[in-house]
């Protein structure tokens, strides 16, 4: 039995059955890499079984077996799911196809989390800068060690114009008494998020 050790590419010649369990998580996450993210693990986990002799047995435990995305996996492969996605992303205008920046805020008050990104997001917007504010919405792990964690995220055409976004903001940040982040505050900007966190 392993659990991560199986992606980290470990040549284990006797393994000849995987079994993925609770698939769903990637295949419904609110997190648009999500799908690539589990595509590039069952390619890494499934191929480890059956490289010797032995023919190898993959079994991927979902509700959805017949998720678009899981099908276009086995049936064709992870490139072919891989340009699904790209073409989806372009569609939808999401990274690589724009920028994005996370802005963050972590406070023992809910609202304060919360109306701090608002008036952010309202500050963009007013100013006419380049960019489409989403948000705020609740991080993922919406509450972390008695702070609540809000997230807004700054997606722009193009890399210039994100950078001029966030260089007006933040300066506006330390000259806008409406902006400035308190000092029970913590706050952090993210350029090209990775993840939700």
């Amino acid at each position: 039995i392993g659990t991560q050790m199986l992606a980290k590419g470990h040549h284990l010649p006797n393994l000849s059955l995987v079994i993925v369990l609770d698939a769903d998580s990637s295949l419904v996450s609110s997190d648009y890499r999500a799908v690539e993210r589990f595509g590039q693990l069952m390619m890494q986990v499934t191929g480890r079984a059956g490289r010797e002799a032995q023919q190898g047995l993959a079994l991927i435990q979902t509700h959805y077996s017949e998720h678009p995305i899981l099908q276009t996996l086995i049936q064709q492969g992870y490139a072919a799911m891989a340009d699904e996605q790209l073409a989806e992303r372009k569609l939808l205008q999401l990274p690589p196809f724009a920028f994005q920046a996370m802005l963050r805020i972590e406070d023992k008050s809910e609202r304060n989390a919360a109306e701090s990104l608002e008036r952010m997001r309202d500050y963009c917007s007013q100013q006419a800068l380049p960019v489409e504010p989403i948000g705020p919405f609740p991080a993922p792990l919406q509450r972390r060690a008695n702070y609540y964690r809000y997230q807004l995220v700054l997606q722009a055409a193009s890399r210039k114009a994100l950078a001029h976004t966030l260089e007006n903001l933040l300066d506006a940040l330390h000259t806008e008494p409406s902006l400035q982040i308190k000092a029970s505050q913590r706050f952090s900007v993210d350029v090209d998020p990775q993840a939700s966190a």
